[in-house]
């Protein structure tokens, strides 16, 4: 396990935000791609968001949500406010635990009023999902452990 310490930190283009790409960082010469979800429920719920479906409201055509197209980014990180809590995973591994058949259906799915559209998926306890974690860190100390 090392601590992390990127030399640097860049947003993505735009290309690589319609992939799914939100940050660049770049560490002991490895690029990392990062798609970032804030959690803001997370603290009082115990559970990360899952999104399956997009655009799922009556009469939209839905589209595959983040969670099942996270194919262009190397690391999903979950920030949850309140502790300021850090979770980093690879896409493979949490679609694959939710997507096991075993795990899916005992999560929870859940439907999410946006502006203008519905989004649906399921819901990841932390408590579970966190044995999938890559590194775990804290935003208010700056510090991230992990194995990258």
């Amino acid at each position: 396990m090392r601590v992390w310490e990127p030399e640097a930190i860049e947003p993505a283009t735009r290309g690589e935000e319609r992939s799914g790409i939100d940050m660049r960082v770049v560490m002991s010469d490895t690029v990392f791609t990062f798609e970032v979800k804030t959690e803001f429920r997370a603290k009082a719920t115990g559970n990360l968001c899952f999104e399956t479906v997009s655009y799922a409201s009556p009469g939209a055509r839905g589209q595959v949500g983040w969670g099942l197209k996270m194919e262009d980014t190397s690391n999903i990180i979950y920030i949850v406010p309140g502790p300021e809590d850090i979770y980093f995973f690879t896409p493979q591994s949490l679609q694959e635990w939710v997507l096991s058949p075993s795990v899916y259906r005992t999560l929870r799915p859940f439907a999410a009023q946006n502006k203008g559209y519905v989004t649906l998926g399921v819901l990841m306890p932390i408590h579970r999902v966190v044995k999938l974690c890559v590194a775990q860190g804290n935003l208010n100390t700056m510090s991230v452990k992990g194995d990258f």
